[in-house]
């Protein structure tokens, strides 16, 4: 399948999301009508999509479940488990590395680490945190392939950098700065207060 544009890959990943909910309640069929109305968009936009990525509904009933997650699943990558680490276990590192819900999207975390020495040794479900110093070993021997980082702004570009030297080929940043990426390597800046700001301003309205 063609590498997805922007939207279609958002709105493929919105379908995802929402189907995941939808098979939890044990139903067998939605219909594109469902879907639009969940995610605010045309139903003849969920057909269209859903038509791209082979996937056929059934007259009366709709798109058959389990047969357009396994689909959407694999399209987007997630068919397999991606090895992580989280750098920063305090407290927003500390809920995302206890977040179970990942596991669904194909990203499991393999390694946790911290700077400081009063959290280093302590356990986050079954995994220990470990010192910066055991990073590099770590993506090698466990094979990681992205590093989500929760650490102030100030040393996030340096903790990312370190990640990338080591090996890893994705970070997913939720420190406050912009965090960059060498070539051939891709950066996910998320931005909490940004998410705040757009609230805050359709409020104002």
């Amino acid at each position: 399948m063609a590498r997805l544009q922007h939207l279609a890959l958002e709105r493929a990943l919105h379908y995802y999301h929402a189907i995941t909910a939808i098979s939890q309640a044990e139903k067998a069929y939605v219909s594109s009508a469902y879907l639009g109305e969940c995610l605010q968009i045309d139903a003849t936009q969920v057909r269209k999509d859903m038509a791209a990525f082979g996937i056929r509904g059934v007259p009366g009933l709709g798109f058959p479940v389990a047969t357009t997650l396994d689909t959407l699943r694999h399209a987007l990558g997630m068919d397999r488990l991606i090895p992580a680490i989280l750098i920063g276990v305090g407290r927003l590192g500390g809920a995302l590395a206890a977040f179970e819900g990942f596991h669904a999207y194909g990203l499991d975390f393999v390694a946790l680490f911290d700077v400081s020495p009063s959290r280093q040794g302590q356990r986050i479900g079954t995994l220990p945190i470990l010192p910066l110093s055991e990073l590099a070993a770590a993506v090698r021997q466990k094979q990681v392939e992205v590093a989500v980082l929760a650490v102030p702004s100030e040393c996030a570009q340096a903790t990312a950098d370190e990640a990338f030297n080591a090996g890893v080929r994705a970070v997913w940043s939720f420190s406050e700065s912009v965090v960059k990426a060498p070539p051939g390597a891709f950066v996910r800046n998320e931005h909490i207060a940004i998410g705040f700001g757009e609230l805050a301003y359709y409020l104002r309205q």
